[in-house]
Protein backbone atom coordinates (compact mmCIF):
# COMPACT_ATOMS: atom_id res chain seq x y z
CA UNK A 1 0.00 0.00 0.00
CA UNK A 2 2.78 2.43 0.93
CA UNK A 3 4.62 1.53 -2.24
CA UNK A 4 1.51 2.30 -4.33
CA UNK A 5 1.06 5.68 -2.65
CA UNK A 6 4.70 6.51 -3.24
CA UNK A 7 4.46 5.43 -6.87
CA UNK A 8 1.34 7.58 -7.37
CA UNK A 9 2.94 10.63 -5.81
CA UNK A 10 6.05 10.10 -7.89
CA UNK A 11 3.97 10.03 -11.07
CA UNK A 12 2.25 13.27 -10.08
CA UNK A 13 5.55 14.99 -9.38
CA UNK A 14 7.04 13.70 -12.63
CA UNK A 15 4.02 14.94 -14.54
CA UNK A 16 4.20 18.33 -12.84
CA UNK A 17 7.90 18.51 -13.63
CA UNK A 18 7.26 17.81 -17.31
CA UNK A 19 4.60 20.53 -17.40
CA UNK A 20 6.98 23.03 -15.82
CA UNK A 21 9.76 22.08 -18.22
CA UNK A 22 7.39 22.48 -21.15
CA UNK A 23 6.19 25.87 -19.87
CA UNK A 24 9.75 27.02 -19.39
CA UNK A 25 10.57 25.94 -22.93
CA UNK A 26 7.62 27.88 -24.35
CA UNK A 27 8.56 30.95 -22.32
CA UNK A 28 12.16 30.72 -23.51
CA UNK A 29 10.96 30.45 -27.11
CA UNK A 30 8.70 33.48 -26.71
CA UNK A 31 11.49 35.65 -25.27
CA UNK A 32 14.28 34.50 -27.61
CA UNK A 33 14.98 37.18 -30.24
CA UNK A 34 14.06 36.13 -33.77
CA UNK A 35 13.58 37.82 -37.14
CA UNK A 36 10.77 40.35 -37.22
CA UNK A 37 9.57 41.92 -40.47
CA UNK A 38 7.14 44.77 -39.99
CA UNK A 39 5.25 46.70 -42.64
CA UNK A 40 2.92 49.67 -42.37
CA UNK A 41 1.21 52.09 -44.72
CA UNK A 42 -1.05 55.10 -44.30
CA UNK A 43 -2.94 57.51 -46.54
CA UNK A 44 -4.64 60.81 -45.78
CA UNK A 45 -6.37 63.43 -47.94
CA UNK A 46 -7.32 67.02 -47.23
CA UNK A 47 -8.33 70.25 -48.96
CA UNK A 48 -6.38 73.51 -48.85
CA UNK A 49 -8.38 76.72 -49.39
CA UNK A 50 -6.16 78.17 -52.12
CA UNK A 51 -6.26 77.67 -55.88
CA UNK A 52 -4.14 74.93 -57.38
CA UNK A 53 -2.27 77.52 -59.45
CA UNK A 54 -1.23 79.34 -56.30
CA UNK A 55 -0.38 76.04 -54.59
CA UNK A 56 1.91 74.87 -57.37
CA UNK A 57 3.52 78.33 -57.61
CA UNK A 58 4.36 78.11 -53.92
CA UNK A 59 5.81 74.62 -54.36
CA UNK A 60 8.00 75.71 -57.30
CA UNK A 61 9.28 78.92 -55.73
CA UNK A 62 9.85 77.54 -52.24
CA UNK A 63 11.48 74.15 -51.78
CA UNK A 64 9.06 71.94 -49.80
CA UNK A 65 11.58 69.13 -49.28
CA UNK A 66 11.92 69.65 -45.53
CA UNK A 67 8.12 69.87 -45.17
CA UNK A 68 7.67 66.59 -47.04
CA UNK A 69 10.50 64.67 -45.38
CA UNK A 70 10.84 65.71 -41.75
CA UNK A 71 8.22 63.46 -40.18
CA UNK A 72 8.27 60.17 -38.31
CA UNK A 73 11.67 60.78 -36.76
CA UNK A 74 13.46 61.85 -39.95
CA UNK A 75 15.63 64.96 -40.22
CA UNK A 76 16.94 66.42 -43.46
CA UNK A 77 20.75 66.32 -43.71
CA UNK A 78 21.47 67.19 -47.34
CA UNK A 79 19.67 67.57 -50.65
CA UNK A 80 21.19 67.70 -54.12
CA UNK A 81 19.42 68.49 -57.38
CA UNK A 82 20.33 65.82 -59.93
CA UNK A 83 18.07 66.97 -62.74
CA UNK A 84 15.74 69.90 -63.41
CA UNK A 85 13.71 70.52 -66.54
CA UNK A 86 11.34 73.38 -67.37
CA UNK A 87 8.98 72.94 -70.31
CA UNK A 88 7.60 76.25 -71.64
CA UNK A 89 6.09 74.90 -74.86
CA UNK A 90 2.54 75.20 -73.50
CA UNK A 91 3.04 78.71 -72.12
CA UNK A 92 2.92 81.53 -74.71
CA UNK A 93 3.65 84.24 -72.11
CA UNK A 94 5.83 82.50 -69.51
CA UNK A 95 7.22 85.59 -67.78
CA UNK A 96 3.92 87.46 -67.55
CA UNK A 97 1.98 84.35 -66.51
CA UNK A 98 4.58 83.60 -63.86
CA UNK A 99 4.12 87.09 -62.42
CA UNK A 100 0.33 86.70 -62.52
CA UNK A 101 0.59 83.19 -61.03
CA UNK A 102 -1.04 81.72 -64.12
CA UNK A 103 1.93 79.76 -65.40
CA UNK A 104 1.28 76.97 -67.90
CA UNK A 105 4.84 75.65 -67.69
CA UNK A 106 5.69 72.11 -66.63
CA UNK A 107 8.48 71.25 -64.21
CA UNK A 108 10.19 67.93 -63.58
CA UNK A 109 13.02 67.39 -61.13
CA UNK A 110 15.06 64.71 -59.41
CA UNK A 111 16.86 65.12 -56.09
CA UNK A 112 19.16 63.00 -53.99
CA UNK A 113 18.27 63.43 -50.32
CA UNK A 114 19.96 62.17 -47.15
CA UNK A 115 18.03 62.09 -43.88
CA UNK A 116 19.00 61.12 -40.35
CA UNK A 117 16.67 58.60 -38.71
CA UNK A 118 16.03 59.36 -35.04
CA UNK A 119 13.58 56.76 -33.73
CA UNK A 120 13.68 54.61 -30.62
CA UNK A 121 11.97 51.67 -32.35
CA UNK A 122 14.19 51.64 -35.45
CA UNK A 123 17.98 51.54 -35.29
CA UNK A 124 19.25 53.23 -38.44
CA UNK A 125 21.69 55.95 -39.31
CA UNK A 126 21.48 57.99 -42.49
CA UNK A 127 18.93 57.02 -45.12
CA UNK A 128 19.52 57.90 -48.77
CA UNK A 129 16.45 58.83 -50.84
CA UNK A 130 15.61 59.79 -54.41
CA UNK A 131 12.83 62.32 -54.91
CA UNK A 132 11.08 62.65 -58.26
CA UNK A 133 8.67 65.53 -58.84
CA UNK A 134 6.39 66.37 -61.74
CA UNK A 135 4.38 69.61 -61.70
CA UNK A 136 1.92 70.48 -64.46
CA UNK A 137 -1.03 72.90 -64.65
CA UNK A 138 -3.30 69.91 -63.96
CA UNK A 139 -1.58 68.09 -61.10
CA UNK A 140 1.50 67.73 -58.93
CA UNK A 141 3.12 64.41 -58.05
CA UNK A 142 6.12 63.94 -55.77
CA UNK A 143 7.56 60.52 -54.91
CA UNK A 144 10.35 60.11 -52.37
CA UNK A 145 11.76 56.60 -51.93
CA UNK A 146 14.77 54.97 -50.28
CA UNK A 147 17.62 53.79 -52.50
CA UNK A 148 18.72 50.97 -50.22
CA UNK A 149 18.19 49.62 -46.67
CA UNK A 150 19.66 51.52 -43.74
CA UNK A 151 20.12 49.55 -40.53
CA UNK A 152 16.77 48.08 -39.49
CA UNK A 153 14.90 50.21 -42.04
CA UNK A 154 14.41 48.02 -45.13
CA UNK A 155 12.49 50.48 -47.29
CA UNK A 156 10.65 53.78 -47.09
CA UNK A 157 8.45 55.66 -49.55
CA UNK A 158 6.22 58.70 -49.29
CA UNK A 159 4.16 60.35 -52.02
CA UNK A 160 2.33 63.63 -52.44
CA UNK A 161 -0.41 64.18 -55.01
CA UNK A 162 -2.19 67.51 -55.49
CA UNK A 163 -4.83 68.63 -57.96
CA UNK A 164 -7.47 71.35 -58.37
CA UNK A 165 -10.79 71.02 -56.59
CA UNK A 166 -12.93 73.94 -57.63
CA UNK A 167 -11.29 77.07 -56.22
CA UNK A 168 -9.31 74.95 -53.72
CA UNK A 169 -6.57 72.32 -53.87
CA UNK A 170 -6.93 68.75 -52.70
CA UNK A 171 -3.83 66.89 -51.52
CA UNK A 172 -3.21 63.21 -50.81
CA UNK A 173 -0.23 61.89 -48.86
CA UNK A 174 0.82 58.25 -48.59
CA UNK A 175 3.65 56.59 -46.68
CA UNK A 176 4.91 52.99 -46.78
CA UNK A 177 7.60 51.62 -44.49
CA UNK A 178 9.24 48.22 -43.97
CA UNK A 179 11.56 47.25 -41.14
CA UNK A 180 13.52 44.12 -40.29
CA UNK A 181 15.04 43.48 -36.87
CA UNK A 182 15.68 40.92 -34.15
CA UNK A 183 12.83 40.95 -31.64
CA UNK A 184 11.31 38.55 -29.12
CA UNK A 185 8.30 36.72 -30.56
CA UNK A 186 6.21 37.95 -27.65
CA UNK A 187 6.54 41.58 -28.83
CA UNK A 188 5.91 41.15 -32.57
CA UNK A 189 2.25 42.17 -32.32
CA UNK A 190 3.01 45.25 -30.24
CA UNK A 191 5.80 46.31 -32.61
CA UNK A 192 3.47 46.03 -35.62
CA UNK A 193 0.80 48.11 -33.89
CA UNK A 194 3.29 50.82 -32.94
CA UNK A 195 4.71 50.91 -36.46
CA UNK A 196 1.23 51.36 -37.92
CA UNK A 197 0.33 54.08 -35.43
CA UNK A 198 3.56 56.04 -35.98
CA UNK A 199 3.17 55.81 -39.77
CA UNK A 200 -0.38 57.18 -39.60
CA UNK A 201 0.74 59.97 -37.26
CA UNK A 202 3.58 60.90 -39.65
CA UNK A 203 1.16 61.23 -42.58
CA UNK A 204 -1.23 63.38 -40.54
CA UNK A 205 1.69 65.57 -39.48
CA UNK A 206 2.81 65.95 -43.09
CA UNK A 207 -0.69 67.08 -44.12
CA UNK A 208 -0.70 69.67 -41.34
CA UNK A 209 2.79 70.92 -42.22
CA UNK A 210 1.90 71.26 -45.91
CA UNK A 211 -1.10 73.39 -45.00
CA UNK A 212 1.06 75.58 -42.79
CA UNK A 213 3.75 75.76 -45.49
CA UNK A 214 1.28 77.08 -48.07
CA UNK A 215 -0.19 79.56 -45.57
CA UNK A 216 3.26 80.91 -44.66
CA UNK A 217 4.28 81.34 -48.32
CA UNK A 218 0.99 82.51 -49.83
CA UNK A 219 1.08 85.83 -51.74
CA UNK A 220 4.83 86.24 -51.23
Amino acid sequence: MVQRRFSGRLSIWLGLGLVLVGAAGIAAWQFTPCEFKGTASAEESSDIPISFEEFRTIMVRNSPTRTIIEHGGMQLVTEEVLDLKLDLTHDRRPLLNAILRQSQSEVTSRKRIVVAVNREDIHAKNLELIQDAEITPQAMNVSTASLRPAGELSSYRTTLHAEPKGSATTIRVTTEIEIEKQLSKLFHGTANSRLGASTKAAVQEQIAELKQFTTDNAKK
